[in-house]
C-alpha cells in the first residue's frame, strides 16, 4: 500500500502577494526556483558546451533536495523566533544572564519559567495543527517567507561553488560571480554601451517581460535582480529607460498596457519579445541587433531556451498574438505552462 503524502490548502496571507502582482504560493515558489536551477544545468552556450562546470550543474540539479531542506529548517527557525517574541514581556531575567560571575536563585526561577512557558506555546500550537499518518503526527505548514529565505541561503552556497570550482584563479572567480549574480557596478556598466540592451534580450530569461521585473526582485526568478540597483541612481535608470525605448522603436520588443497587456497579473505594461525568425526577416531589426553587439544566432540560442517563468498565465490578447503569428510556431513551447 503506498503512503499517501498529505496535502493541504493554506489561506493566503499578505506575504503571498508578489510585486509584480501575482499571488505565489510557498509550493510554487519552490517549483520555480527549482524550474530556475534546473534550466541554469541545462544552459549551453552557441556551441553547444555547458554553460557551468560538472560540479556546479549537480549542486543544481539538487535543488529539489537542498532548497526543501533548507525551507524545513528556515521555517522552525521563524517559529522559534516567534516563540521568543511570545514570552519578551512575559519573562525577564533582572540585570541579565550573563552579568553575573555566576546563575543564583532570581535566574534559575526565571529560566524555569521562561522553560515552562515556551513549553506552553508549543503544546498549544500543536494542538491547533492539521494531522496525518495512524501516529497523528503534526503537519508544519512551510509558508513563503522561509522559502524566500532558503531561497537567499540557497543562492549564497551556489555562489560559493562558483568561486571555489569554476576552473579558474579566486579572483576571475569572484568578478564572474558579481556578473552572473547580475549586480553590475558602475565600471562594468561604462565598458558596454549597451548592457541594458544585452541584458533584456538575453540575461532576463523569459519571451514575456514585466514592468516590474526591471526595478523589484521576484521569488525564484534571479534574473530580476539584474537592475535591481538602478533604483538609487538617476543616471543608471535614464539609461535603463533609454534602453527599453530603443528595443521598442527598433521593433525588438513589443510594448502592451491595460486590456492588452501579456500577462492576466500585470500591473502595468508588458513586454514581449520578438521571436527570432521575425527579426531575421527584417533588415532594419538586424542591423539594430548587430549595432548592440548581438549576434541574431546568439538572441536565438538564449530565447529558445527561455521558456515563460511556471504559474504565469497568459491573457487571452496575448494568445491571439501568439497563435496568429507565423513566426511563433517554432516558440510555441516556450509557453506551454502558461
Amino acid at each position: 500500500m503506498l503512503l499517501m503524502r498529505p496535502s493541504v490548502t493554506v489561506p493566503i496571507k499578505h506575504f503571498d502577494y508578489e510585486v509584480d502582482g501575482k499571488i505565489l504560493s510557498s509550493y510554487d515558489a519552490v517549483r520555480r526556483v527549482m524550474d530556475s536551477e534546473h534550466h541554469k544545468s541545462l544552459c549551453t552556450d552557441t556551441n553547444g558546451n555547458p554553460c557551468y562546470t560538472p560540479l556546479q550543474r549537480a549542486f543544481q540539479r539538487k535543488s529539489g533536495n537542498k532548497l526543501t531542506r533548507m525551507a524545513r529548517i528556515c521555517q522552525v527557525l521563524l517559529y522559534v523566533i516567534q516563540l521568543y517574541t511570545e514570552c519578551i514581556n512575559l519573562v525577564r531575567f533582572g540585570n541579565g544572564l550573563f552579568l553575573k560571575e555566576y546563575v543564583d536563585d532570581e535566574q534559575l526561577h526565571w529560566l524555569s519559567k521562561f522553560y515552562t512557558k515556551i513549553e506552553e506555546l508549543i503544546k498549544r500550537d500543536i494542538s491547533k495543527t492539521l494531522k496525518f499518518g495512524t501516529e497523528q503526527r503534526p503537519l508544519i505548514v512551510i509558508e513563503k517567507p522561509a522559502v524566500v529565505t532558503s531561497d537567499i541561503l540557497f543562492r549564497y552556497a551556489a555562489s560559493t561553488i562558483d568561486i571555489l570550482f569554476d576552473n579558474s584563479s579566486i579572483k576571475d572567480n569572484i568578478k564572474a560571480t558579481i556578473i552572473d549574480d547580475k549586480f553590475p557596478n558602475m565600471n562594468q556598466i561604462l565598458k558596454n554601451d549597451f548592457f541594458e540592451e544585452q541584458a533584456i534580450l538575453l540575461k532576463m530569461a523569459s519571451p514575456i517581460l514585466l514592468k516590474a521585473w526591471f526595478s523589484n526582485e521576484i521569488t525564484g526568478l534571479p534574473f530580476t535582480s539584474i537592475f535591481i540597483s538602478y533604483r538609487k541612481w538617476k543616471k543608471k535608470t535614464i539609461r535603463l529607460t533609454n534602453a527599453t525605448d530603443n528595443l521598442i522603436k527598433f521593433g525588438l520588443l513589443k510594448k502592451d498596457i491595460g486590456r492588452d497587456r501579456h500577462i492576466v497579473t500585470a500591473r502595468k505594461e508588458t513586454y514581449m519579445k520578438v521571436p527570432p525568425a521575425t527579426i531575421r526577416s527584417s533588415t532594419n531589426m538586424l542591423s539594430y541587433l548587430q549595432s548592440i553587439g548581438i549576434n541574431i544566432d546568439t538572441y536565438e540560442h538564449f530565447y529558445l531556451s527561455s521558456p515563460l517563468p511556471t504559474d504565469m498565465q497568459l491573457t487571452e490578447f496575448a494568445v491571439n498574438m501568439i497563435v496568429s503569428n507565423a513566426d511563433s510556431i517554432e516558440i510555441c513551447h516556450l509557453f506551454n505552462d502558461a
